[in-house]
């Protein structure tokens, strides 16, 4: 009730900090304020503030998405420059891994509690250049895991000497929708988001159930200790009770 009180502007669609001294609502826009949009707090009215900023190419939307402020913000620099001098941990641009994950949460959760293709487009597309970003040159042969990266152009903190900061989790954002595994109180819901590649898991450990889901490009099969539960020449979603 206080998150949507105090920190949602309903005129300008922004859920903003606000001031612990007064609760009023500060000015700048920050990657952190899209956080509502990982709970059940919001609704319909929420989505169109959710595409208006994070989806802006001038704003938070860049290159690598997301910046950890928008572009248009007086203090935004993708180098990680603070009052003339680099930093070591900037939060006024660069990328961060950890905000990346929440962020590719919050747009996956709203794709699927509202069913909007073009939030399920978006999650892809973050996704995809997420992991892209997190290998030097592209090259799936060269992973790195450094705190923050160049929302321009995906380049690493490589200045920092610091290459195992995870502190996000690529693994889970995969399972969950280029797979889309997601395992409710009563059913497992296998609903994968449309990436445009064939993947395979096989012998995941789910709630004591052996799971194996493939997608080759022709057929989508999915089992369940074994026993094939479902299968379809389409990638649809599909749910089964546990």
């Amino acid at each position: 009730r206080a998150i949507l009180a105090y920190m949602w502007d309903a005129e300008q669609q922004f859920f903003f900090d606000v001031d612990p001294k007064d609760f009023k609502r500060t000015s700048p826009k920050s990657a952190v304020c899209f956080y509502p949009y990982m709970t059940d707090i919001v609704d319909e009215s929420h989505l169109p503030g959710l595409k208006k900023w994070l989806l802006d190419p001038a704003r938070f939307w860049t290159e690598y998405p997301v910046a950890t402020v928008s572009t248009d913000d007086p203090f935004y620099d993708e180098f990680a420059h603070w009052k003339g001098k680099r930093h070591n941990c900037p939060w006024n641009g660069r990328v961060w891994p950890m905000t990346n994950s929440h962020l590719a949460d919050a747009l996956g959760i709203c794709a699927r509690r509202f069913d909007d293709p073009l939030l399920r487009e978006k999650t892809v597309e973050l996704v995809q250049k997420f992991i892209r970003m997190m290998h030097f040159d592209g090259d799936p042969n060269k992973p790195n895991c450094f705190e923050h990266y160049n929302p321009s152009n995906g380049k690493a903190s490589t200045y920092r000497g610091v290459d195992d900061y995870q502190h996000s989790w690529v693994n889970d954002l995969i399972l969950k929708y280029l797979v889309g595994i997601q395992a409710g109180e009563q059913t497992l819901l296998v609903d994968p988001f449309p990436f445009g590649v064939p993947f395979a898991v096989s012998n995941l450990s789910l709630r004591g159930y052996k799971l194996d889901i493939r997608w080759t490009g022709e057929e989508f099969t999915v089992k369940l200790d074994g026993k094939t539960t479902h299968a379809s020449e389409r990638l649809q979603p599909f749910q089964i009770p546990w």
